[in-house]
């Protein structure tokens, strides 16, 4: 399953480069479980950076890590960040 977690639009020149910093809290990788709770799991997530779905620019694989699942709280809010530096 594909999930948007961030995006921003970045104008670049035809044919220049930008470097991105994206930063994206490992609570945003959480799911709603069968009781309505956001739930954070250890597992692989592959982390997909593009201009849409459909054209993907790079790809990653990022390890969550630790022993037990954990139950985010109910205001817990989603804030990430992109910046062009």
């Amino acid at each position: 399953m594909k999930e948007l977690k961030t995006f921003a639009r970045v104008s670049v020149e035809p044919h220049a480069k930008v470097r991105l910093r994206v930063r994206l809290p490992v609570d945003m990788l959480n799911f709603t479980d069968a009781r309505g709770e956001r739930i954070v799991e250890p597992g692989e997530f592959e982390l997909m950076i593009g201009s849409s779905s459909r054209d993907i620019h790079l790809n990653a694989t990022l390890n969550v890590t630790g022993v037990a699942t954990r139950t985010l709280e109910r205001d817990w809010r989603m804030v990430s960040e992109v910046q062009v530096i």
